[in-house]
């Protein structure tokens, strides 16, 4: 018997049987191969032809049925489908609690993958886990117990495209941000407008996305030569009372600062709405500068200088590594989006 762990000979039936079904004129209701009859073809034990077509079967080309064997479901040419994962949801289409940036990142994806004729197929929890799947699939990344699922899922770790992941993942492709990139523009442009004390309103520095904005902060202060103030540092839930708390708090300072750096610009935005309603003059009396550069930081008044991590791009380049085939590679790719600071009138 042959050692299908090691040579894969299942999926080579799997891709000729897949192949056959395309181009040799079945229609649907046919009947197709049994796994005896693929056993004889191949000459193969009934255990990798038994795995090749349920492949087939979970993807909807065939139907296996007791005593009728296998019948062709789907005929022809298949559509051409890029996978998409959501941890976590059980119904593969319930983006309601999704963080509404993430709809720019699914965005990204769709437009790319529809630009190449293909067609972006989210997959429930359940459908993922389901032995026998091998096609490439984009996957947000939501923390290292994710990570650990993937390990524990038998499959193979260069099936997956980790988007959004806040640093490079040694076992997986990964498309990202560079946060620690961007933090750094936007701290720099801030001390290039000659401010001294810069307030870095943050996440919790203790989650995997926090901490690269924070080290960008660090790193444009030693390029200047500036000594970090820790009074200069506050974490945040993202709530805007939050945020309130926070501005109350730098501004009760003997030497409060004269700029804010917010992790992202929804805690920037709130930072504006506070301003606007203390009548504090932005960027005469306080300047304001965000990460993300989302559509609300475009109107705000004033607009909002933030810099553009590209979060499209990341669904986009995801898209374009699976088409490639380089995700078939064991040698994990890190795929990087460059940020760009987009200066506005509240810097």
């Amino acid at each position: 018997m042959e050692n299908t762990t090691k040579t894969k000979k299942w999926e080579e039936v799997y891709t000729a049987l897949a192949s056959e079904i395309e181009t040799g004129g079945y229609k649907t209701g046919d009947r197709f191969y049994t796994i005896s009859e693929v056993s004889e073809k191949f000459m193969v034990s009934p255990i990798t032809s038994r795995k090749a077509l349920s492949v087939l079967a979970g993807e909807n080309i065939v139907i296996q049925k007791p005593r009728l064997g296998t019948i062709i479901k789907h005929a022809g040419r298949k559509k051409k489908q890029i996978s998409f994962f959501i941890p976590g949801k059980e119904n593969a289409m319930d983006f309601g609690s999704l963080p509404l940036i993430y709809y720019e990142i699914l965005k990204g994806a769709i437009q790319e993958a529809s630009k190449e004729g293909f067609e972006i197929e989210f997959m429930k929890e359940e459908d993922f886990f389901k032995n026998g799947r091998t096609e490439p699939l984009l996957i947000f990344y939501s923390g290292e117990n994710l990570c650990a699922a993937l390990n524990a899922s038998g499959r193979r770790k260069n099936d997956f495209v980790l988007l959004h992941s806040p640093k490079p993942l040694m076992d997986f492709h990964t498309v990202r941000h560079n946060l620690r990139k961007a933090a750094y523009a936007a701290t720099a442009h801030l001390l290039s407008r000659g401010h001294e004390r810069i307030g870095f309103i943050s996440g919790s520095l203790k989650k995997e996305s926090s901490l690269p904005r924070f080290e960008g902060y660090l790193d444009a202060l030693k390029e200047k030569g500036m000594p970090l103030d820790l009074q200069m540092i506050r974490e945040t839930s993202g709530q805007r009372k939050d945020t309130i708390n926070v501005m109350e708090r730098f501004l009760s300072e003997e030497k409060p600062p004269t700029a804010i750096f917010a992790g992202n610009d929804t805690r920037a935005l709130d930072v504006l709405e506070y301003c606007r309603l203390k009548t504090i003059k932005v960027p005469e009396e306080l300047a304001v500068c965000g990460i993300d550069n989302i559509y609300e930081s475009q109107i705000s008044e004033p607009a909002l200088t933030t810099v553009d991590t590209g979060w499209a791009k990341i669904g986009e380049e995801g898209v374009k590594f699976i088409i490639s085939g380089k995700a078939e590679s064991s040698n994990f790719q890190d795929i990087v989006i460059e940020p760009e600071l987009i200066i506005r009138d509240s810097t």
